[in-house]
């Protein structure tokens, strides 16, 4: 979808996008987690059409095609970063 990935969530080697909370391992590229709608505290206590907006919410993203990532060599030298493109 072409969010940011340094906009998402880094927990150990896996990245979580940050616009539909798909998950992939940094160092493979290898997507780890569909798309998701989670839970959050209290769900149960918000009015119904807000909850059928949610779910409504939950079937768009289950249509949502994420394919694992390009990676790319990489290698410290000092101070600097090398991020081999070719």
């Amino acid at each position: 979808m072409n969010a940011y990935f340094s906009s998402g969530g880094m927990s150990g080697i896996t990245v979580t996008c940050p616009q539909h909370a798909a998950q992939f391992d940094v160092t493979t590229g290898k997507k780890k987690a569909e798309p998701t709608l989670g839970r959050f505290p209290d769900m149960d206590k918000l009015p119904a059409s807000f909850l059928k907006m949610i779910e409504h919410a939950r079937k768009i993203m289950a249509e949502i095609k994420t394919y694992d990532q390009q990676t790319y060599p990489v290698s410290v030298d000092g101070k600097e970063i090398r991020i081999k493109l070719s």
